[in-house]
């Protein structure tokens, strides 16, 4: 009796590891993750009141501009099926590459510290993590400043994919729904009394005021044309995030078989 329940078992076993590989077991219709897509941001600082206590007025507003971000489907067979044309991959521009740069909106703190002190500034998320280093900007009474800074800004990337047609010679259509939404950024906008910072001597005074640049970074919604496969038989469907320059970000989600994703 033990001995024919383990057969039973290790044929039970066998036939999931079967549906799996077959695309079945596994087949699911929705792409969540989470990645950094390279960033610009281009500030425009300006200072007054350098002198006056408590602190100098801050004004600070900006642009964003989000690399270019495409999203792949990929339609494909086993490599035993024979046929010459295992892989297709229809390519779809999320954040196209002449995407218009997102305003930031101007905001103004006054600063605890007087004297005319020097400025640095820093990026950050929503929670203070650094999304760049310590940027330094000049002293307060230079009155104008332009930085411009390079970030990895993470970005959650949520899709529906539905499917038809899927046995037809042409390929089946894939439809997609969803949307790719940047993260907040803030601004830690950094005062010292002296630029002479980790050089030696006494450490200079230094106070910092947190700046909410965007609440919610730009979202971008996934492409509402079809794409058709030119691929037929049933063919597994996955999909991939990739920059302009084609190199992959994120990880290539494995949807399952055509079949097990028809909208229903």
């Amino acid at each position: 009796m033990t001995r024919q329940r383990s057969i039973l078992s290790t044929l039970a076993l066998l036939a999931a590891v079967l549906l799996v590989l077959t695309g079945e077991a596994a087949a699911k219709d929705r792409i969540q993750q989470t990645f950094d897509v390279p960033a610009q941001f281009t500030a425009s600082i300006q200072t007054s009141n350098c002198s006056a206590m408590p602190g100098p007025q801050v004004n600070l507003a900006g642009s964003l501009v989000i690399s270019p971000v495409d999203l792949d489907v990929i339609f494909s067979k086993p490599q035993h099926s024979g046929d010459p044309q295992s892989s297709v991959e229809v390519r779809r521009a999320v954040v196209p590459p002449n995407a218009p740069p997102t305003a930031a909106p101007q905001q103004s703190v006054v600063g605890p510290m007087g004297g005319n002190p020097f400025l640095w500034i820093q990026l950050t998320d929503s929670k203070g993590r650094p999304l760049t280093s310590e940027i330094f900007l000049g002293r307060c009474d230079q009155g104008q400043f332009s930085p411009t800074i390079d970030m990895a800004l993470p970005t959650e990337a949520i899709g529906q994919v539905s499917a038809d047609s899927c046995d037809v010679s042409s390929g089946p259509v894939i439809s997609l729904d969803g949307q790719l939404q940047t993260g907040a950024i803030h601004g830690k906008v950094i005062f010292r009394s002296s630029n002479e910072v980790g050089v030696g001597g006494p450490k200079p005074a230094e106070a910092a005021l947190d700046v909410v640049i965007m609440a919610a970074g730009p979202t971008f919604l996934l492409p509402q044309e079809s794409a058709q496969a030119g691929i037929g038989g049933n063919p597994l469907i996955s999909t991939q995030y990739r920059l302009g320059s084609g190199a992959a970000i994120g990880v290539e989600e494995k949807l399952g078989r055509c079949s097990a994703i028809v909208q229903q």
